[in-house]
């Protein structure tokens, strides 16, 4: 019970200290306008198998899609892939 209550409380404490961070907020907007962009390209890949393109065009439009969301990803953020 009191483990609850100390979670609780460090929860708070730490969403508050980020809603405050103007480092966090940037941080927020430069991956929701990441987020947007892919969802934006993503869909326009899916219309375009919709409307008929090949197997092959629409995986190598897919492959380079992932590229590019792995080097901003990489740019942005310093990669951060390795396993802890």
């Amino acid at each position: 019970m009191l483990s609850k209550i100390f979670s609780s409380l460090a929860n708070r404490y730490i969403t508050e200290k980020l809603l405050e961070s103007e480092a966090f907020h940037r941080m927020a907007q430069r991956t929701h306008h990441h987020i947007q962009r892919f969802s934006e390209e993503g869909s326009s890949r899916i219309r375009d198998l919709q409307e008929g393109e090949s197997a092959q065009e629409g995986q190598e439009k897919l492959d380079r899609l992932l590229r590019a969301v792995r080097e901003t990803y990489e740019e942005e953020y310093g990669g951060g892939t390795k396993k802890r």
